[in-house]
C-alpha cells in the first residue's frame, strides 16, 4: 500500500511539474502575448487600387503574407517599416532578423520606440532568450505606462 501511494505521489508531482513548466515556457508565453501590431500607417481600403511599395507591403501584412511583407518592408526607409518588418519576420521564424530590427528601432526616440521594445521582448522569448526578455521587460515596466502586460509577462517568467 505504501509503495502504491508513493507511486501515485510521484505521478502527481511529475504531472504537476510538467504542466507548470509547460504553461510558463517561453513559447507558450510568446503565443499568449503576441499579437501583430495593427496597421496604422496605410490601412487597406477595398476598391482602392494604389500599387505602391507601401500599400503593397501593408496589404501583404494584413493578408498575413508575412514572407512577402518582410521583403517589401526592407525597401521602405521609414521607422515603421522596421516595426512591421520585424513582426513579419517573427511570423516567418526569422527571429534573429526581427531582434535586430527591433533593437535598431528601439534606439530611436520616435512613435514606434515603445512598441519595438515590447516586440523585442517577445522576440527574445520566441528565440528562447529568457534572460534578455526579462531585461527588456524590466525596462518597459519601469519606464513606460503603455505596456501593463510587460509587468504581467515578467511575473510569469
Amino acid at each position: 500500500l505504501a509503495i502504491a501511494a508513493s507511486f501515485v505521489g510521484i505521478v502527481l508531482i511529475t504531472t504537476f511539474s510538467i504542466y507548470y513548466f509547460y504553461e510558463n515556457s517561453s513559447s507558450n508565453l510568446y503565443a499568449t502575448y503576441f499579437q501583430p501590431y495593427p496597421n496604422e500607417v496605410a490601412p487597406v481600403v477595398r476598391g482602392q487600387n494604389l500599387n505602391t511599395l507601401i500599400t503593397d507591403a501593408f496589404q501583404a501584412y494584413e493578408n498575413e503574407n508575412y514572407k512577402l511583407s518582410s521583403k517589401l518592408f526592407e525597401d521602405i526607409p521609414e521607422d515603421y517599416a522596421l516595426l512591421y518588418g520585424g513582426i513579419s519576420n517573427l511570423e516567418i521564424d526569422q527571429n534573429q532578423k526581427a531582434i535586430n530590427q527591433f533593437k535598431k528601432l528601439s534606439l530611436k526616440n520616435g512613435k514606434y520606440q515603445e512598441a519595438s521594445e515590447w516586440y523585442l521582448a517577445l522576440a527574445y522569448l520566441k528565440n528562447n532568450e529568457t534572460k534578455n526578455a526579462k531585461e527588456v521587460l524590466n525596462s518597459i515596466s519601469q519606464n513606460q505606462q503603455i505596456y501593463e502586460q510587460a509587468t504581467e509577462l515578467l511575473r510569469n517568467l
